[in-house]
């Protein structure tokens, strides 16, 4: 009776958490219509937008307190203690003021305002709903490592490719969790709350996309198997063999393809993803025009020193092969790679046509709410990724042009905390030329990285 107890305080805690995170977007994408309306300041809304994330943000944290408790007690475990995710106002409040700087950029003339101003708010109520389910997930995951057990990811009814491979996978467990816990957590009434921000760099299992309805819950004693894991890990299990058999690497890039390509899943298949190669890989051929089918190994480009116009054939033949519409665009060959690290990750995103006599974002990011990016590729410093901000900041609001969200791609290097911390700090000595979000990629598109702004 432990293991039918425990699968259904799971179900029943799941359930609860969804249903607190849909209240916080509600009562946000409220809060925006009576701005709209004229009942409501723009400080007005900051202020009433905190609140409402710091109250399903310390709800989510009890939510998954108490079950952590009970699950414990059902499985025959000392309940213990604890440990909540305590809340972090800067970030919510830097979404509520990036909210009223783009609404403030809306023309009220135009007939489309009303439908744009709503899909501005509804999008960044997302964005806090996802904050808000992590409050619970952060909860599992601190209060599982200071028990010194794993835990597992616990997907809903009809999960994505993406929580499906990552439920399948073997239980999770962070030392740097445990690390967190036991050096920035403190006791209070209720018990133990970390209040320290969140890690910058989170381990796979630990990622959750906007409207994602999976939690986490503590590995405690003989766990029953939650409904659907079976299925699911045949369809990993056989990605896995179609890696194989097509002598692709097992990446999480690949896995999705097949398992996406295989049914069962409702999100859409990504764009294609390309096969890992080396210095021995294809033989420098002509890869395929776009839409015909995953890019194909090319070698590596000829010397631009001794041939130049071959080199451009090159990088143009590699930008062909990729499966987006560049508008008649030629890009530069690190363009290229950044977009090819891109698809790899399995994200979409749509080139923005080129002027030359106006600035414009590189590309809207479809995977990403569309939001409209700025793409840099530079080395792994931050002298030089501020400098690269700034500039093209500084450039474009002299044409009236906005660019607030930009996407660093820093190559093979990866991202260190201590660069993390330095970026983090960008919009601390940049009044006139603040951004909204700034994201890394790193480790040759081994994963993307949001940055936590100050």
């Amino acid at each position: 009776m432990a293991g039918a107890g425990a699968l259904d305080l799971i179900r029943r805690h799941g359930a609860a958490q969804r249903a607190n995170g849909a209240v916080v977007a509600a009562l946000l994408v409220e809060l925006g219509d009576r701005l709209r309306q004229g009942r409501l300041s723009g400080d007005g809304l900051v202020g009433q937008w905190l609140m409402v994330e710091q109250w399903g943000h310390e709800r989510a944290a009890g939510l998954a307190g108490r079950f952590v408790t009970s699950l414990r007690e059902a499985q025959g475990a000392d309940p213990g203690v604890p440990v909540l995710d305590g809340f972090d106002p800067g970030p919510a409040t830097g979404r509520a003021v990036g909210l009223m700087r783009d609404l403030g950029r809306l023309d009220r003339s135009q007939a489309v305002f009303d439908a744009a101003f709503r899909r501005i708010v509804e999008a960044q109520a997302v964005t806090a709903n996802r904050h808000v389910l992590d409050a619970g997930r952060r909860t599992i995951e601190w209060s599982s490592a200071a028990a010194g057990r794993r835990w597992r990811r616990v997907t809903g009814a009809h999960p994505c490719a993406f929580c499906a491979m990552l439920a399948t996978r073997e239980d999770y467990r962070s030392a740097e969790s445990a690390q967190y816990v036991a050096g920035r957590s403190h006791r209070t009434k209720v018990g133990l709350v970390y209040t320290g921000n969140a890690r910058r760099s989170r381990s796979i299992g630990e990622l959750y996309h906007d409207n994602c309805g999976c939690t986490a819950a503590e590995v405690v004693g003989d766990m029953p198997t939650m409904p659907g894991y079976d299925e699911a890990r045949d369809a990993y299990d056989l990605a896995l063999e179609a890696c194989d058999q097509a002598g692709e690497p097992r990446t999480v890039q690949n896995v999705l393809r097949h398992m996406r390509a295989g049914g069962g899943f409702h999100d859409s298949p990504p764009p294609a993803t390309q096969v890992a190669g080396g210095a021995g890989a294809g033989g420098g051929g002509k890869p395929p025009r776009r839409g015909a089918g995953p890019f194909q190994p090319m070698g590596g480009p000829p010397d631009p020193e001794k041939d130049k116009a071959a080199w451009k054939r090159y990088w143009k033949d590699r930008q062909d092969a990729l499966p987006l519409d560049f508008k008649g665009d030629t890009i530069e060959s690190h363009e290229v790679e950044a977009y090819e690290r891109l698809l790899r990750l399995g994200e979409d995103v749509e080139p923005i046509k080129r002027s030359l006599s106006v600035p414009r974002n590189d590309f809207v990011w479809l995977t990403r709410d569309n939001r409209v990016t700025e793409m840099k590729s530079t080395k792994a410093r931050y002298e030089t990724i501020r400098n690269s901000i700034h500039q093209a900041v500084r450039k474009a609001q002299e044409k009236g042009v906005v660019k607030d969200i930009f996407l660093i791609d820093i190559g093979e290097a990866e991202l260190t905390e201590k660069l993390a911390r330095e970026l983090g700090c960008y919009n601390l000595d940049r009044s006139g030329y603040m951004i909204r979000e700034l994201y890394v990629m790193s480790g040759d598109g081994a994963r993307i990285d949001r940055i936590a702004l100050r």
